[in-house]
This record gives structure tokens, sequence and C-alpha cells, in this order.
């Protein structure tokens, strides 16, 4: 698997704001590597852990799509909706 490397990035761990620095990804995880296949210059950016928004009432497809653009890599569905019948599945 190519593995990615972001340099010059704050990295925000939930409690502090490191100083630029590089963190490279392999297999979707954080590696010791401190090179790889595809280099992301994050000069100006800010990493920090996916956000969660626990309490969502999401009717279709794109509304998730714009959840994930915004930084949400986890909603939790409140709607009740019957998910066996649930398009997005």
């Amino acid at each position: 698997m190519p593995i990615t490397t972001i340099i010059n990035a704050k990295v925000f761990d939930g409690e502090t704001i490191a100083s630029p620095g590089t963190v490279a990804i392999e297999n979707g995880l954080f590696s010791e590597k401190t090179t790889g296949d595809y280099v992301i210059d994050g000069s100006g950016c800010t990493l920090l852990p996916g956000l969660i928004d626990s309490h969502t009432h999401i009717d279709n497809e794109e509304q998730l799509k714009k959840a994930a653009k915004a930084g949400l890599t986890t909603v939790m569905e409140m709607a009740n909706h019957d998910i066996t019948a649930s398009p997005l599945l």
C-alpha cells in the first residue's frame, strides 16, 4: 500500500497543538516512516482527529457526503428509521 506523508502541518491531539511536523499514514494507520509515496504540504493547516456528531437526522446520502466534507468521520442517526429498509445500506 502507498504511504501518504503530510509535512509542515500542526497536529492537534485533542488537548494541544504541536509545532509543524510530519505525519505518515500507511494502511490507514499512522506510521513511523517519515517519507511516503504521496507528499502533501500542510503548511498553514492543522491536522485534527475526526469529528463526531452524536445526534443527527440523516435522510439521504447527500447529507452524509456533506457531513464528511465538513470533517465528520462519525455520525449517529437519531431518527429511528428501520435500518433494514434503509437505502444507505
